[in-house]
């Protein structure tokens, strides 16, 4: 039985080159943070480009990727914050097995695996274009799930977004009805939109009117208080922007807006609808301490419901890079706590 053969390849989001890796099977049993330090960083370029038989180009572009992912910390080196890395469209996450992360790739009668890492440089500009896109691909998922129908002349508008969603096997041309359907994983992925909206109600909608009583305790729902949902959402690990995307979908807001595919390539579309995110106060306009202590009653509050489970937060979670600002706990973060 021949040996499978393990490729990574390696680029940026800017697409400046893609490196071929050959790895061996030992080596990407490993965590992923080792090979980001053990390669990208490697601290001997010319042993590395013998072992991998890497070409003088490689070696560029590889001096390349250490720039934009390092810098140096006295004799160490720490990635940049803000920068982070997926693997074939998913956040890498650095305490996991690279293995877990090669999908199946035939090449006549050889097993070969083959594992995209692209790293995500720390530009704003460029993190927030990227996270716009990942919202037009969800926004236009959702209304080809409903049985929109594109027009001819949407076509060409759209044709970078459904290019994407069927890169990623959320969508595909349905060639009787000439128009675009969600794949099994698309409709799978819809689902999980629609179930991460109505967890984000179910939890978090009681911090929507948030008030103090004459002793200083947490009232809900008096009619008077403030909106505090955007800090909780920071303080429990969620991106409020996405989490603000997500329940419009989930809300159905947008169903009956004309002209949506237009509207969605506009970026002052998104600049009004996360204003409200940008207007409520953060984590430190309400001060940690009084947050957390809001956030406890509420959840104390919320286990008085017979349908209510207790939230298991994980400060990573699959929420994306927020989209002008990090959430909370921003993936580099955990890339830096290797290092610790």
């Amino acid at each position: 039985m021949p040996t499978p053969t393990y490729l990574i390849e390696l680029t940026d989001d800017s697409r400046t080159g893609k490196l071929v890796v050959p790895m061996q099977r030992p080596e990407i049993q490993r965590p992923a943070a080792d090979f980001v330090f053990d390669f990208i960083g490697a601290g001997d370029p010319a042993r590395l480009a013998r072992e991998k038989h890497l070409s003088d180009a490689d070696l560029k572009l590889l001096g390349h990727l250490r720039g934009m992912v390092f810098e140096p910390d006295g004799p160490d080196l720490v990635i940049r914050d803000g920068v982070s890395f997926e693997a074939n469209r998913e956040v890498l996450d650095p305490d996991a097995s690279l293995e877990e992360y090669f999908l199946p790739r035939r090449r006549g009668d050889a097993d070969v695996y083959l594992c995209q890492i692209e790293v995500v440089g720390h530009d704003p500009d460029r993190a927030r274009k990227r996270q716009m896109l990942a919202y037009q691909v969800m926004f236009m998922l959702h209304r080809f799930r409903q049985g929109y129908e594109v027009r001819a002349d949407e076509v060409d508008l759209l044709r970078d977004l459904t290019e994407e969603a069927e890169q990623r096997g959320l969508l595909r041309f349905d060639m009787g009805k000439q128009t675009f359907v969600p794949s099994e994983d698309g409709l799978k992925a819809h689902d999980s939109l629609l179930a991460e909206a109505r967890e984000l109600v179910r939890r978090y909608d009681l911090f929507s009117d948030c008030d103090e009583g004459p002793d200083g305790e947490p009232l809900f729902g008096s009619g008077h208080g403030r909106d505090l949902r955007v800090p909780i959402y920071e303080l429990a690990g969620i991106n409020p922007f996405r989490a603000r995307f997500v329940l419009g979908l989930g809300d159905d807001e947008w169903d009956a807006m004309d002209e949506w595919p237009r509207k969605i390539r506009d970026p002052r579309w998104f600049d009004e609808l996360f204003a409200f995110v940008e207007r409520c106060p953060t984590i430190e306009d309400v001060g940690r301490d009084r947050l957390e202590r809001l956030f406890d009653a509420g959840r104390a509050e919320l286990r008085g419901d017979a349908d209510y489970s207790e939230p298991e937060y994980e400060r990573v979670s699959g929420y994306g890079p927020g989209y002008y600002r990090d959430p909370f706990f921003a993936n580099s973060w955990w890339w830096l706590l290797l290092l610790v």
